[in-house]
Formats: C-alpha cells, structure tokens, sequence
C-alpha cells in the first residue's frame, strides 16, 4: 500500500509558501509515495493540475474551510497506511490540529517568515506552543526564521528538538547569467514581491523620484493590498510614466531588460526573488531584513542597506551606478554562488524528510 504527502496552502498562486508547496508537490516524485496540493480558493482561477485539489471559492479565512479540509483529507486519505499533511502558512497550521490525534496522520510545517501579526500578541504563546507541539516536523526556511520561532515559543536552544525543528534552505528558479550593457545614463530598475506593508515599496518609489534623471523604468511584480495607496503615490510624484506596477509577471523578461534589482523590505524570512536576480547577473540594494540579508553577507555585488532613510538609499543607488564598472567584474561570481539555492537542492531535502517518515529511508540529519 502506498503512502501520500499532501501540502496544504492557501491558494496556488501568491508568495514564497504558496510557490514552495506547489513547487514540493510537482517536483517531489516518487513510486514510493503519491503527492497532492490542497488550496483553500483560488482568487484568479489558475489552472491546476490533476494532482492540485481546490476546496472551495469562500474566502481563505472562513471558518468553513476547516470542515471542508477536514473531511476532504479523510475522504482522499482513506485508501494510505500512512499521510504526511505538510501545512504552510497559519490556517493550514490551526486546521491541521485535530488530525493529529489520527494515527494514519504525520504533521509537518513549514515556517515561512521571521514575523507574523500573532506574534504581536503575547497572549497567545501558550496556545501556539500547543499547537506547534503537534507537528512532527517543523522546518524553517533559514536559520534566522528558526532563531526567531524558537524564542517566540520560549523553547531554551540547549533542549531544542534537532528532530524536529531542522532548516531547509528555500529553492527558487536559477536563471541564466545575462552579460549588461551598463555605459548608459538612465537605467531599469526591478523590485519583485507583494504590494504591501512588509515589502516598503514605497522607500524605492521615493528614491526614484529624486533620482529621475538616473531612471529610464522602474518594475514592480507583484500584487496586494497596498496597490491602491502605492498608485496615489505614483500619481502624487508624477512618476507615472516611470513605476509601473505590473502585477503578477513572468519575471524572466524583466530580469533580461533590467538593469538594477531594489528589495527594500522591512522583514523577510528569505527572500526568493533576491536569489532570482543574482543568478541572472544583476546587481542588487536591498534592506537588512534579515532572512534575506543574511544569504548575502559574502556576496559583493548585493549591497545590504542598513538603513531605511531614502536619502540613504538615494545615496546608494547613485554609488552603485558611479561604480557599476567594478560591480560588473564581479557579477558572474555572484550568479554562480547562489548555485546552492536551486529547487532540485531544496525538493530532495523535502524528500528525505518524508521518506524518514515513512521508515523508506534512514534519518536524513
């Protein structure tokens, strides 16, 4: 009888945790076991696989949901001696909870980020502890996000479970290294990441403003709560003919056309996108969020920005252009160091994991 691993995710599109379950599940292949993806909704309709389940169109946070992943997972469990439900994000990590008492079931979690609004509450330790003491796995996305996981759980580092809490760096698509033309006056600018409060790109719109004469385009991917109030912004500045938010987007033809990449984030648990430009051979300014910050510290070509003054920022950016020339020396070092950050590293770590769990391999750590 086979085994199954099932990710449970919010929706199919979105940020790093949703790119990184559907990810496990298309690329995590084995005889040994089937693999499947559940999704809350799915807002945008994307076009899933016949291995991709979505539970419903009801917003992610109804309480309805619960009760359609309870019984959707007995139903499509029932036929498997034994069921990893990998959970991401917070209501897949809540929901999982009572199948934890099913023998048939092992919870793992994957920890995206350094932050979370429960965290604004202290309150709530004592629940979370409980709820984190029901999975079997808890695996964090870098060292700084387990650092601060643990300490939000006032688990003492000395008696930390190895077993159970371990990292596994996230994987993201590698590009090839693209060789730019930099002796220009102007050029394009690429921020990638979610319209919203955590990714500040509000900092880079203000900095390009007072940076005109240096800024042909300045990219935006992505989508979020945050659109409405960045376009104000934009139309404030007069800068409409320069930012263009261009929602979700095939990075690759952006990454080909642009020059610079700007992540001014003020925290992250990774940082996907920023290993996507180094790759292709793009030099970068981004924040100290560390997560992401710390992939970078030996890296020369990425300048880490202690400060979220735009003056600052506005100084850096014009330094990096003034020296773009020894930037460009370096730039092909840096694409190939960020090698170790590839899918296929991060899916066979995932995988043995699983078949640890299902007593198909021996202990991966």
């Amino acid at each position: 009888m086979k085994f199954l691993v099932m990710q449970i995710v919010n929706m199919p599109d979105g940020g790093g945790a949703e790119f990184l379950a559907r990810t496990i599940n298309r690329k995590c292949k084995d005889t040994r076991f089937d693999s499947i993806s559940v999704f809350f909704n799915n807002p945008r309709k994307t076009l899933l696989k016949d291995n991709e389940f979505q539970l419903g169109n009801s917003f992610v946070y109804n309480p309805i949901n619960f009760f359609k992943l309870f019984f959707f997972i007995l139903k499509k469990s029932r036929k498997y001696q034994k069921v990893i439900l990998h959970g991401h994000l917070t209501y897949a990590l809540y929901f999982l909870i009572p199948l934890s008492y099913f023998p048939k079931f092992v919870l793992f979690y994957t920890e995206h980020n350094s932050t979370n609004g429960r965290r604004s509450f202290p309150f709530l330790r004592p629940f979370e502890k409980f709820v984190y003491s029901r999975y079997s796995k808890v695996i964090s996305i870098s060292p700084f996000v387990e650092n601060k996981l643990i300490n939000w759980l006032g688990i003492n580092k000395e008696n930390l479970n190895n077993d159970k809490f371990l990292v596994i760096f996230n994987g993201t698509n590698l590009y090839p290294f693209l060789e730019r033309k930099f002796n220009k006056q102007k050029f394009n600018f690429l921020s990638i990441g979610s319209l919203s409060t955590q990714k500040g790109f509000d900092l880079t719109i203000n900095a390009v403003n007072r940076l005109r004469d240096n800024v042909q385009n300045y990219f935006i991917l992505g989508e979020g709560p945050k659109r409405n109030d960045l376009n104000k912004l934009i139309s404030k500045l007069k800068l409409n003919e320069i930012v263009k938010l261009e929602g979700f987007s095939d990075p690759k033809p952006y990454l080909s056309k642009c020059d610079i990449g700007l992540i001014p984030s003020k925290w992250e648990g990774f940082g996907l996108v920023s290993i996507e430009m180094v790759s292709s051979g793009m030099p970068l300014l981004i924040s100290n969020a560390r997560g992401m910050s710390d992939l970078f510290s030996k890296i020369e070509t990425v300048k880490i920005i202690e400060d979220r003054d735009i003056s600052i920022w506005c100084a850096e950016i014009k330094n990096l252009i003034k020296n773009i020339n020894e930037y460009e020396k370096k730039l092909e070092i840096s694409s190939k160091s960020v090698a170790k950050f590839s899918i296929e590293k991060m899916v066979n770590n995932y995988k043995k994991e699983y078949l640890y769990f299902f007593n198909l391999n021996e202990n991966p750590s």
